[in-house]
């Protein structure tokens, strides 16, 4: 069934772009069953975005069974130029004010202002609540 591949094509194209391992794509009993190993919790919740996006919020025609290879941190940032912890609370959580947690996640990094961060400097962003 084309359609289905078709309908669920850019949850794949992500799963290349993110370079998830281990991944399988098929389709059986009219459903596309896929899964495979991100890097972090919050790149197999993209995925997830992305499916619920594709086949709404609870789709019937896929099974995904997608594992972070890190559970530890929710992800790990590295820091470019124009980033502020309240943007990057922003592109992790959906809201900046919760950049504080980040902040406080980072104590060896991060000096006592968390309105001072510099390019390159890696944070581990914590699971959100």
């Amino acid at each position: 069934n084309m359609a289905l591949q078709e309908k669920y094509g850019p949850v794949l194209k992500l799963g290349e772009e993110l370079g998830v391992t281990d991944g399988y794509w098929k389709e059986e009993d009219g459903k596309i069953k896929m899964g495979g190993k991100t890097k972090t919790a919050y790149q197999r919740d993209q995925i997830w975005d992305k499916i619920k996006e594709v086949g709404g919020t609870t789709p019937v025609d896929i099974e995904a069974q997608i594992e972070p290879e890190m559970t530890e941190h929710y992800h790990v940032h590295t820091v470019v130029a124009g980033d502020t912890l309240w943007a990057i609370s922003e592109k992790y959580y959906g809201k900046g004010n919760l950049y504080k947690k980040i902040h406080a996640y980072n104590p060896d990094v991060v000096a006592e202002s968390p309105n001072t961060i510099h390019v390159g400097w890696v944070l581990n962003i914590p699971h959100p609540e």
